[in-house]
């Protein structure tokens, strides 16, 4: 269901603005991949009368144009290996009495060549990066205190998830980002990856648009780690309008005897991202 309600949002976004609605499945980690999933999520989103925009994007055909990224930005001197267990990152903060969970940079003059699989981070320097998210207001990060040199390629051989949707949000002209809160620290990350991509013309930032995390009543997040049951495609109507009530739209008894497609004209119509202004949670009832 939260991940309903987030593509609700941003689906009603795109139509609202005469835009398109992009299908990207973020499938980088196999290792972590259950078997048929994508082509379930692509079945369910049709159930639920999801229309996209050209063709479906699979990260995990685009590992190449990842990779040639990340050997830009080593060329460039912008990346760095690390050879850093998390033990021993925590350790250095420890004994540095460091900001709890920011990278030390004990690796940032590592000049190691050694074929031995190892992480790349970015190297982010003593910065600020501010950006204004539509619904969360002003958004300030200071890299070496509230942030560190973050992962973009991973020991496995793997993109990270931030190096693989700048890369993809800078080559596909993305201009509008809408999804939960819970993904709203990893905006400022992004904006330093796309800096670093994409000098000396850098396009404008995306607009950011965070919507409130969909919770349960004990206070956790709606997700696979917390047993979320899964979506019930036999009965559409009905967690579609509790989807879109979530995210603000009142949801009166005759729409939820509508046609899913009426359903989606109406909320293309009366829904207003305003009425989440400010909003970090919100609940199903």
């Amino acid at each position: 269901m939260g991940s309903l309600v987030a593509a609700a949002a941003s689906f009603l976004r795109a139509r609202q603005a005469s835009g398109e609605w992009v299908l990207r499945v973020e499938d980088i980690d196999p290792p972590r991949e259950v078997k048929g999933a994508s082509a379930s999520f692509l079945t369910t989103l049709e159930t639920f009368g999801f229309e996209w925009d050209g063709p479906v994007i699979y990260q995990s055909d685009r590992f190449d144009l990842y990779r040639k990224e990340l050997i830009r930005l080593v060329d460039a001197k912008q990346a760095f290996r690390c050879t850093c267990s998390r033990r021993t990152i925590n350790a250095t903060i420890t004994a540095q009495n460091g900001p709890a969970g920011v990278y030390p940079g004990t690796c940032r003059g590592n000049q190691c060549e050694s074929a031995a699989p190892t992480n790349w981070r970015l190297f982010t320097r003593d910065q600020e990066v501010h950006f204004t998210d539509l619904l969360q207001g002003e958004q300030r990060v200071r890299y070496g205190h509230d942030l560190g040199d973050f992962v973009v390629w991973r020991k496995n051989d793997l993109p990270s998830y931030q190096l693989a949707v700048t890369v993809d949000d800078l080559n596909m002209g993305i201009t509008e980002v809408v999804r939960g809160i819970d993904l709203l620290n990893e905006t400022a990350g992004q904006i330093l990856l796309r800096q670093a991509l994409a000098e000396p013309a850098l396009p404008p930032q995306p607009t950011w648009l965070h919507i409130p995390m969909v919770v349960n009543t004990q206070g956790y997040k709606l997700s696979k780690q917390t047993a979320a049951p899964p979506l019930d495609c036999a009965n559409v109507t009905q967690q579609l309008c509790l989807a879109l009530k979530a995210i603000g739209l009142p949801v009166e008894d005759a729409l939820r005897r509508a046609a899913v497609r009426d359903i989606w004209q109406y909320a293309i119509e009366h829904w207003q991202p305003k009425a989440l202004l400010n909003k970090q949670i919100t609940t199903l009832d």
